[in-house]
């Protein structure tokens, strides 16, 4: 605890955040909400639903760019305690599975484009398989 408290803010947000997935999901969950606000301000007759599935999808693709800089600029931090993997592991399935699993329904409930839906599930799965495999390597 007192190692956080000695970083700064930005810092200790994503230390609490823990590693990937967690990170890739709360980051996901803050752009879609952004471009949620920014899509509706810039409304054009649009339905809720459309701008809902199209900020979810602005979401999880830029989401990925901060996970892959931080993994980019990560060659010579030392790696990740166990700790901090775990919580990580936690906060995706936590965050990541009911997000994705609700964009995923109102796509299916709404009748969207499949490559919605597939990018979607594509982006759970990916977070449930990441987290499994670091909370399994926890246990061994």
């Amino acid at each position: 605890m007192d190692d956080q408290r000695s970083l700064p803010r930005r810092s200790r947000i994503a230390a609490r955040l823990g590693a990937e997935p967690g990170t890739y999901a709360v980051a996901s969950v803050v752009i879609t909400v952004v471009a949620f606000a920014v899509r509706l301000f810039l409304d054009r007759g649009d339905p809720i639903a459309e701008i809902a599935a199209g900020a979810g999808l602005n979401g999880a693709i830029w989401a990925l760019f901060p996970a892959a800089t931080s993994r980019l600029s990560r060659t010579a931090s030392p790696p990740c305690s166990a700790a901090h993997r775990r919580r990580g592991a936690l906060v995706g399935l936590g965050v990541g599975v009911p997000f994705y699993a609700a964009l995923i329904l109102l796509c299916v409930s709404t009748g969207r484009e499949w490559p919605y839906t597939a990018f979607f599930a594509t982006a759970m799965l990916g977070i449930i398989a990441l987290a499994s495999v670091r909370l399994r390597a926890r246990a061994v």
